[in-house]
């Protein structure tokens, strides 16, 4: 700070506090700017990681499905079969 003037001691120790806490700022911006990339990473992770859960879901519900059917299925041609063996 340049020193051209005579400045009160007590206001010389306002402006070092202020100027202190503007230094501290600028630290936890950074801080802050550096947590909010690393959130992003983790919140890409779990994207991803959500969709191949979503298609392994959509995946295993197909072939519930085809089980379904196919069980549907031989159930008819049981009773197709029974009734006319009898």
């Amino acid at each position: 700070m340049p020193e051209d003037h005579e400045q009160r001691k007590e206001c010389a120790k306002e402006f070092q506090m202020l100027w202190d806490r503007l230094g501290d700022g600028d630290k936890k911006f950074d801080e802050q700017g550096r947590e909010i990339i690393e959130h992003g990473k983790q919140i890409t992770g779990l994207q991803v990681n959500i969709d191949n859960l979503i298609k392994s879901m959509d995946a295993q519900t197909k072939s519930i499905w085809g089980m379904v059917v196919t069980v549907a299925t031989i159930g008819i041609g049981f009773i197709i079969w029974f009734i006319q063996n009898q």
